[in-house]
């Protein structure tokens, strides 16, 4: 027998043996490996049965398999609604936000105040009087929809400064047309659960998602002493005054901005129009005044990061902004919102009627300027609007001497050379100085 022979076999089971082991370890690798592909697809296919609820599609390339069946607006609606808004026909509102009755007044869309420098893309509905309690009045759904978002705020957005909460609601009446409430004094308990379940996270406020059925005429908070904000918008329909309407994403749906009266019943539409603060047509008001190559409509300060502002960083949104458009009660009447008129404040001016109009100054007008007056309103007669009685034939005016001066000057088509001089009239404004900065569409 051969003296190694025990060394042989030794060597060849240690062999097996190191075989074994090695075998075992790719088979645990192996595994790891399909475990870990096993959990990318788990995730990509709840990712995508997430996008497709949302969508209605399957996303990228596998759209081809199943091609959506959704519209473009009806997309944008399940996006916008976080997928809870069903069916894509546009229905008539049927209630009144607040009793008619109880309405004194009702605003139209396109104002500029403080930091709605921007023509506003919402309007307001006076209720009672201005010195009325919180809480005086009902808010009613305007229609059968999907309440979708809740939120509350506890802070004035113009100064920062702490204030009582105040709530918003955002409606579906299907993946196509959406409306929606701000300004609530207070909601109804079963609404402010939601809210309370869900803790705010920031101490200006709170908003939690739901998928709540609301009939038309279903009471859903109270208000009292103040506007309630309100707008309706039709995915369908896109707002053609904007030369560049992406500029305007962070306030979507802004673009897809709609009359409320077209969308309300004969009924409730001849209840409400009196109570209407605008005769001119359109009477709902409007928010989009761009004119390519004209100095009217809205601008944004250059790199500011358009409507958004979020290149600034101070959360001043609306500190890049620049408006020269038309009153919101007299389109006849045109005037200048700024969103820095000097550090650290925003302004809303009137111009004179004499002077040049906005949708005639190109690049071939060179230097512009216009005294900066403040803004009042008179009746037919000739007499101050009470700010509060729905006229419908109100004359906006110039009040006082001049408070400064703006300087403008297109030295491109969509690109804007601007100065503003506070306290200074333009007879002693002769040209623009370092101070001046360059605005964008």
């Amino acid at each position: 027998m051969d003296k190694l022979e025990p060394l042989k076999k030794e060597v060849v089971e240690d062999a097996k043996s190191h075989s074994t082991i090695s075998f075992l370890k790719s088979k645990k690798k192996i595994l790891i490996v399909i475990f870990c592909l096993l959990i990318v697809v788990a995730v990509g296919v709840v990712a995508v049965v997430i996008f497709y609820n949302n969508t209605g599609r399957l996303p990228g390339p596998f759209e081809k398999i199943n091609p959506s069946s959704l519209s473009k607006a009806e997309q944008e609606g399940k996006e916008y609604s976080n997928g809870t808004c069903t069916g894509n026909q546009v229905k008539k509102l049927t209630h009144a936000p607040i009793d008619a009755a109880n309405i004194t007044n009702i605003l139209p869309y396109g104002g500029v105040v403080g930091a709605h420098v921007m023509p506003i893309s919402h309007g307001y509905i006076w209720p009672g009087k201005q010195n009325d309690p919180r809480d005086k009045y009902n808010v009613y759904a305007m229609a059968d929809s999907t309440l979708f978002g809740i939120s509350s705020r506890s802070v004035n957005v113009d100064s920062g400064q702490p204030k009582q909460a105040e709530f918003q609601l955002q409606f579906s009446v299907s993946c196509v047309e959406f409306y929606y409430y701000d300004l609530i004094t207070s909601l109804t308990p079963d609404l402010q659960k939601y809210l309370d379940e869900h803790p705010a996270q920031q101490s200006q406020g709170n908003s939690v998602a739901v998928s709540i059925p609301i009939k038309a005429g279903q009471l859903v908070g109270k208000i009292g002493g103040q506007t309630l904000d309100w707008a309706v918008w039709d995915f369908n329909k896109t707002l053609t005054g904007y030369v560049m309407p992406e500029h305007y994403k962070e306030d979507f749906p802004r673009i897809h901005l709609v009359s409320p009266f077209d969308y309300m019943t004969d009924e409730l539409k001849q209840a409400l129009l009196p109570k209407l603060a605008r005769g001119a047509p359109p009477v709902e008001g409007k928010v989009d005044y761009d004119i390519d190559g004209k100095l009217i409509g809205g601008w944004f300060l250059e790199d500011s990061g358009s409507y958004g502002g979020h290149n600034q960083g101070n959360g001043r949104y609306w500190e890049g902004h620049l408006a020269i458009i038309p009153d919101y009660h007299d389109p006849t009447f045109m005037g200048v919102s700024i969103g820095t008129y000097s550090p650290g404040k925003e302004a809303q001016f009137a111009i004179s009627r004499d002077a040049p109009d906005p949708k005639n100054i190109g690049v071939e007008s060179g230097l512009v300027k216009y005294d900066l007056y403040q803004r009042d309103h008179t009746l037919g007669d000739g007499g101050m609007w009470d700010r509060f009685t729905p006229v419908k034939d109100l004359k906006g005016k110039t009040n006082g001497p001049s408070q400064g001066c703006a300087l403008f000057q297109l030295i491109e088509a969509r690109k804007l050379k601007v100065e503003f001089t506070p306290g200074r009239a333009c007879a002693s404004s002769t040209a623009f100085t370092s101070a001046a900065r360059l605005y964008i569409r």
